[in-house]
């Protein structure tokens, strides 16, 4: 990853901490804002009802007095309702009025010695319909109105009754007060809570970082993950993801150092023969050491472009499937073919080669490629026979998959080599594989391949009774991914 990279990633990301504060910081402060809203009208809404309850309340004692009352415009009789009138406005500092039929108020409490008119919305209201009392609820005043009529009388009076809520206003204005400070010491509570919360919660995710950063700058060890369970599965998935890689960083170190050495053992024989010539006096030299010097050069030269051929095809089997040429193959006649070729090897040491085929099979496979992988299970299974050994190659098929089996009477390969020779360059015995000349890659090149045409590879072996290799390739080209490899 470069730097440019690196700094991309740390604009676009937001710290864990921070979400983590803000999600807290939101859980806690939205619950008191929707509380605290929620209170202040319902505190508001209880005040209305209680003063809309009392003059409910008074409005009706003054109702049931007038309505025994045959003549309420008597002046006496009216000043004993304006008395209770007036009583009942101070309760809530508010207005009491009395009209009759034609708007004229007959009391008022805020007009005691004249006679005027007043004419409300309410009072027209009422008139024009069939109910008995309306309220009105404004920004400043509630309002209630109701008919009443006199005893033995035909008109109909209209009680009015007007409350400021200026006293619910200030009442309300103190409990803001007092909510706001009491929501500012909450608020600041919750600060350090969500704080302390969002710390603790986020220090986990800063040592394994920390932990993350030190495996990056090339400290040895495993990233630790504690607390949370995803942190753990993310901490294992890591390491095991940094020792994979250690292990291919190992492998390919040993390839590395592998490739070297076999390029530079025949390339020493060689200088050393090369070298052995040209000490030798001139002209003193036998004719027949001379050719047997430059056939055994001819022969390391040969080694060298075998072993340089070999891993360059083990290159391209480590290309994508997309370089695998599919076609339609008689997988008998192709083994039938590739046999017949190794006959000569397999007649030096009179290795009987035999061919099973249970079924005709034709599969979607890279002939070229399969071949090769083929031949190289074939040629070591006679290079590592013994004489006058057998090698019996066996075909089958379902419906699926078809199946090649190579079954020889060698050495056999000890069980503690088993796991090891598809590995590049492992020899099981290096002096008898030098001899028989291989290079040690043809096994990684076989299960490449094999694995290019989403196959299996499996070896069975036992010391001195011979080896087996089962392959197991589908029928069809498959788009899917391999079912894995079981060697």
């Amino acid at each position: 990853m470069n730097e440019n990279e690196k700094n991309v990633r740390k604009r676009h990301g937001l710290p864990f901490r921070l979400v983590i504060f803000l999600v807290l910081l939101l859980i806690g402060v939205i619950p008191m804002i929707v509380y605290q809203l929620g209170m202040r009208q319902s505190v508001s809404d209880a005040l209305v009802n209680e003063t809309k309850e009392r003059m409910y309340s008074e409005c009706s004692n003054i109702s049931q007095f007038i309505s025994y009352i045959a003549a309420p415009e008597d002046s006496a009789v009216l000043s004993d309702v304006r008395s209770q009138m007036v009583d009942s406005a101070k309760l809530l500092n508010g207005r009491m009025l009395l009209l009759d039929p034609s708007y004229r108020a007959i009391a008022d409490t805020y007009a005691y010695d004249r006679v005027h008119y007043v004419v409300f919305q309410g009072v027209l209201s009422l008139y024009s319909s069939d109910r008995e009392s309306l309220t009105e609820i404004t920004e400043e005043y509630i309002n209630y109105f109701v008919k009443v009529v006199p005893k033995n009388s035909t008109k109909t009076y209209v009680l009015c009754f007007m409350a400021p809520l200026a006293k619910n206003s200030s009442f309300m204005a103190s409990v803001s007060r007092k909510s706001i400070l009491l929501m500012t010491i909450i608020l600041v509570i919750t600060l350090c809570v969500v704080y302390y919360f969002a710390f603790m919660l986020g220090r986990p995710m800063k040592k394994l970082k920390d932990s993350a950063h030190a495996l990056y700058d090339g400290q040895r060890g495993d990233i630790v993950g504690k607390h949370y369970k995803e942190l753990v599965e993310t901490s294992d998935t890591v390491n095991e993801l940094m020792e994979q890689l250690h292990a291919i960083d190992t492998s390919r170190k040993e390839f590395v150092s592998n490739v070297s050495h076999e390029l530079k053992t025949p390339i020493t024989s060689i200088r050393v023969l090369a070298d052995s010539l040209m000490s030798m006096p001139k002209g003193e030299a036998p004719v027949e050491l001379y050719e047997d010097f430059m056939t055994d050069i001819s022969d390391e030269l040969n080694r060298e472009a075998k072993i340089i051929d070999d891993l360059l095809t083990l290159v391209r089997t480590d290309e994508s499937m997309a370089n695998l040429n599919y076609s339609t193959v008689d997988i008998h006649a192709m083994l039938e073919g590739l046999l017949k070729r190794l006959q000569p090897l397999a007649g030096k040491k009179n290795v009987e080669l035999v061919l099973e085929s249970f079924r005709r099979v034709d599969a979607e496979v890279d002939e070229v490629k399969l071949v090769l992988a083929i031949s190289n299970l074939v040629e070591n299974a006679i290079k590592y026979n013994r004489e006058s050994g057998h090698v019996r190659v066996s075909l089958n098929a379902d419906h699926k998959y078809f199946y090649i089996k190579v079954e020889d009477s060698g050495f056999g390969i000890p069980a503690e080599s088993q796991t090891k020779i598809f590995e590049r360059f492992y020899r099981v015995d290096k002096a008898r594989s030098r001899e028989m000349g291989g290079t040690g890659l043809g096994l990684a090149i076989t299960r490449n391949i094999i694995q290019m045409h989403k196959g299996i590879i499996r070896v069975f072996s036992k010391e001195n009774e011979g080896t087996t290799f089962t392959v197991r390739i589908p029928l069809n080209n498959v788009s899917e991914s391999s079912e894995g490899d079981g060697t």
